[in-house]
């Protein structure tokens, strides 16, 4: 009668022995040498070598491009304040508005800081006044968008009309150019508000008269940096800076009118609630 393994099924000779099982367990993977599907996607420190991810190397290249951004910036400050007509002339002469538009974009972080900061301090000075009667509702987003539109807004603004007076006047220049001579302007507009706030803090009336003071020093700095960057009749480049001063003031003025209205409006609401 014919005899079968029972493990593989297959035919074997008389007192024949099938070693299908001793064949198998040579080819069976040990618990160590096994692995779950999914087992190194899971420990995600196998993905790189040294134990560093993905996320984690985006994260260092960021830090890194943040730190030598603000190398680069300071750096830039720096060169102004030494020589800012001349610096102002290197940097347009690339046509690029990239160097001005960084500066703006600095001076209104900085003035952003300083005018929520003082929300802030307004707001803890009223509640410790009334003994913590009294919450001051601050306008907050309202201010934001205020001081973004007087600072991005209005430097922005300013270079677009600058670039149309000059040419108005057959001028030569380019829109980058005059974002890096405005650029260049709010480095000093910066450090003339810090001053500012650092003396306001000590004493007012010194605070206010080195506003006066160094007013007069940032627009004669942009006048030369404007002159520099300009090709036209010298003569004419005086009566260009003065009608394009002249139109951004009235449109500074009239933004700041109509927006002091809404924030009084808002802010006088907030303090009838307070009472009422």
């Amino acid at each position: 009668m014919a005899k079968y393994c029972t493990q593989c099924g297959r035919k074997l000779e008389d007192s024949e022995v099938c070693n299908c099982t001793s064949q198998n367990a040579g080819n069976v993977e040990t618990p160590d040498s096994a692995h779950m599907p999914g087992e190194a996607q899971q420990d995600g420190r196998q993905d790189q070598p040294g134990g560093y991810t993905k996320e984690a190397e985006w994260v260092n290249r960021q830090k890194n491009a943040i730190v030598s951004g603000t190398k680069s910036m300071f750096s830039e400050i720096l060169l102004i304040l030494k020589s800012p007509v001349s610096r102002v002339r290197q940097i347009s002469a690339s046509n690029s508005a990239t160097v001005g538009t960084k500066l703006i974009i600095a001076k209104a972080v900085v003035f952003l800081i300083v005018v929520v900061a003082a929300l802030l301090m307004t707001a803890n000075q009223v509640n410790a006044v009334s003994y913590g009667l009294l919450t001051a509702d601050m306008p907050y987003f309202q201010v934001i968008i205020i001081t973004l539109i007087l600072t991005l807004g209005s430097d922005f603004l300013e270079s677009v009309i600058l670039k149309t007076i000059t040419g108005a006047f057959n001028g030569v220049t380019t829109t980058n150019t005059m974002i890096n001579v405005i650029g260049a302007r709010a480095v000093f507009d910066t450090f003339m508000l810090l001053i500012f706030v650092i003396l306001g803090l000590m004493a007012g009336e010194v605070a206010l008269g080195s506003f006066v003071l160094l007013s007069p020093l940032i627009v004669y700095i942009q006048f030369a940096s404007y002159q520099g960057c300009v090709r036209m009749k010298e003569d004419k480049k005086a009566y260009v800076y003065f009608v394009a001063k002249l139109c951004m003031s009235t449109i500074t003025f009239l933004i700041i009118y109509l927006m002091a209205r809404t924030f009084v409006d808002s802010l006088a609401g907030s303090i009838i609630r307070i009472f009422f």
